[in-house]
């Protein structure tokens, strides 16, 4: 683990382990598609915590794509869709489609690509819902982050998993 530990989130021992725990799950663990979630309080650090995560150079070379993007409380597909795509192509290319094409442009865009997506705070399933077809599972090692206050949304989105909570 490389993660740099200046930020105060990260320099205390409480939230070290949490995100080695993290980073051993981005990096390891099936061939599959999965996903990670960070759950906890509002202002409790997920966000930087997956911040520091996401930029760490370890996290950055396993990928061969990454973005980031945020959802809060009201989410618009097209914007969401729009945030991911910008991160991948240039946003002038992509501005004026549709969000179905959107959705595919990002598919055919991920797809045969090793990919980390962070999708921070998310308020409800509905909206990974919205969006999981345009992740493809190509059986490399891709993931999705995911940070979220509510541990009810952790568990739709990855029924029979631990979402990883905060300690206060």
């Amino acid at each position: 683990i490389s993660c740099d530990w200046s930020s105060d989130v990260c320099s205390s021992d409480l939230f070290k382990d949490v995100a080695e725990t993290i980073m051993d799950k981005l990096r390891g663990g099936s061939a599959r598609r999965d996903i990670v979630t960070i759950v906890g309080m509002a202002g409790q650090g997920k966000t930087t915590l997956a911040k520091t995560i996401y930029n760490d150079p370890l996290i950055q070379y396993d990928f061969h794509i990454s973005a980031w993007c945020c959802i809060s409380q009201v989410y618009k597909k097209r914007k969401l869709l729009l945030d991911i795509l910008s991160h991948i192509v240039t946003r002038d290319t992509i501005i004026t489609m549709s969000d179905e094409d959107l959705g595919e442009r990002l598919w055919k865009c991920l797809k045969g690509h090793k990919y980390l997506i962070v999708i921070d705070d998310i308020w409800d399933s509905k909206a990974w819902y919205d969006i999981e077809r345009f992740f493809p599972d190509d059986n490399n090692g891709s993931r999705i982050m995911f940070t979220s206050r509510i541990h009810d949304v952790a568990l739709q989105v990855k029924p029979n998993s631990n979402p990883l909570h905060l300690r206060p």
